[in-house]
């Protein structure tokens, strides 16, 4: 015992000789270069590489899933019906049966062949005067959204621009109910809930319908392919956090950076990050406060676990 007692304080006065004396004096007493000089020691990262993909994950999802103050993630509680305007007749098909294939895979529910258009994917020259020409047929396009909130949409200038109307359903399935607030005011949806708790949303948010218009000039050299995982991304989770704003995609491997990446770099569809986070958002408890994380948790595990195989 005391044997190891003796080696141990040998071995600290050592690692105090190397830190505080210098590496002369320690070499003189016989300390190992490796201790006495700090320039040949292993640099050690703190975190490894699978703990700095996690942290990428982790900020891919919360920068891109726009989810506004106390409420909850929105997604399609619907089914959904898509319209795919303005490409030719060869590449429409294939951008609806695509855009219909990705929401099955992902968990979204898809309306039969015979349905009321919710998720409209417009391809024209002029996306400004489409806008304003269908916001004047149709006062209620753009939701109750202000001119300032409207004006920012049009003035932006995205290739692809984004328009999501979302609504509120209760979390239990149940019927909102319309409550008056007095007269001359506008009914306002409530829910009824018997078990209130800050662990859940009692409603939540519900796409009623999104509009992806797409400059068919800046999107010249893509393929029907791309623009439809493209469409099926933003359209089928609520990208971003401003209206008229680019995804903050980073380095992350997305469909997202289809526009900000060179020719050669560009995303040929969907990646392993998108479909897992598309999947995540259907299959976890729209209810839960924690459902941002939940999702996090499941991508960090599907996107290592399969990187790792």
């Amino acid at each position: 015992m005391k044997r190891q007692i003796t080696e141990m304080l040998v071995a600290c006065a050592a690692v105090w000789v190397a830190g505080f004396a210098g590496p002369g004096l320690a070499k003189a007493m016989g300390v190992p270069d490796l201790v006495a000089d700090s320039s040949n020691r292993p640099e050690v990262s703190i975190l490894g590489h699978r703990e700095k993909e996690e942290e990428r994950i982790r900020a891919f999802v919360s920068r891109n899933v726009h989810q506004p103050f106390q409420d909850s993630l929105a997604r399609w509680n619907q089914p959904v019906c898509p319209l795919v305007v303005g490409f030719s007749p060869q590449e429409t098909p294939l951008v609806r049966d695509r855009l219909k294939g990705t929401a099955t895979a992902v968990g979204a529910r898809v309306d039969s062949a015979k349905c009321a258009a919710n998720f409209a994917v417009i391809a024209t020259d002029d996306p400004v005067a489409v806008l304003e020409g269908w916001s004047r047929r149709d006062r209620y396009l753009f939701g109750d959204a202000g001119g300032i909130t409207i004006d920012r949409l049009l003035k932006s200038d995205l290739p692809v621009r984004v328009w999501y109307n979302v609504g509120l359903r209760s979390a239990d399935g149940q019927p909102m109910v319309a409550d008056t607030l007095g007269p001359g005011l506008r009914a306002v949806e409530t829910t009824k809930a018997r078990d209130a708790s800050r662990l859940t949303y009692k409603a939540v948010r519900s796409f009623s319908s999104v509009i992806v218009v797409i400059d068919r000039k800046r999107a010249a050299p893509l393929s029907a392919n791309q623009l439809a995982d493209y469409a099926a991304m933003v359209g089928l989770a609520e990208i971003g956090y401003e209206v008229g704003q680019s995804p903050d995609v980073g380095d992350a491997p997305t469909i997202l950076r289809l526009f900000q990446a060179s020719d050669a770099e560009r995303p040929k569809g969907l990646s392993a990050w998108d479909t897992s986070l598309l999947t995540a958002l259907y299959h976890t408890n729209q209810s839960l406060t924690t459902q941002r994380t939940d999702i996090e948790t499941r991508m960090v595990h599907d996107v290592l676990e399969n990187a790792d195989k």
